[in-house]
């Protein structure tokens, strides 16, 4: 049996400190990974935040058969994929005006796909 099997069965029992010994355990290696994949640090933080909020959204259904880490790696991979494929939201009806008068284009400057380039 895992430490973090009895770390599990404490948070599902309403445990605070061991939901904090949790965060403090996994937040720093789930943030590293998702810098990995998404270079923008703001971005990075707030992907690896909403990491932690699914998994303690769906912790009362979580069944421990391996290792948590492995599903919070899953949640934010998914989480990262997520960002590549949603575009960046433009208003429609700025879009034109805003091409014509700085002369942008469609392009990946940013590294998300969608955003605009000079």
């Amino acid at each position: 049996m895992d430490g973090d099997f009895l770390l599990l069965h404490r948070m599902q029992n309403g445990d605070d400190q061991a939901i904090e010994s949790f965060v403090r355990k996994y937040y720093p290696k789930i943030l590293r990974y998702c810098h990995l994949h998404i270079k923008d640090s703001g971005f990075a933080e707030d992907l690896t935040q909403e990491t932690f909020a699914r998994f303690f959204r769906t912790l009362h259904q979580y069944q421990h058969y391996g290792k948590a880490a492995n599903y919070l790696y899953v949640i934010a991979g998914n989480l990262c994929r997520d960002y590549y494929r949603t575009p960046e939201e433009l208003p429609m009806e700025e879009l034109p005006e805003y091409f014509c008068k700085c002369g942008l284009r469609r392009g990946h400057s940013s590294g998300k796909p969608g955003s605009l380039q000079a």
